[in-house]
């Protein structure tokens, strides 16, 4: 667990979150776009992070149905 300020973005905070030996990890989209932080910190790690699924006037029912 990590406590920061109100100001600080949730996402900042993944590398601190991770120890290593994850083998999936789940998040909500403010950890998205993370991937290379999740490379480095946990290299097995599957990333589960909810994903966009709304684009523009499109939605992904896949997508949104996953999340």
């Amino acid at each position: 667990m990590v406590a920061t300020a109100a100001n600080a973005a949730d996402g900042t905070m993944l590398p601190h979150l991770l120890h290593g030996a994850e083998t999936r990890v789940w998040g909500d989209q403010a950890y998205r776009g993370q991937a290379e932080v999740l490379r480095e910190y946990a290299p097995q790690a599957q990333d589960f992070t909810h994903r966009r699924y709304r684009y523009k006037d499109r939605i992904d029912e896949v997508e949104r149905a996953k999340n």
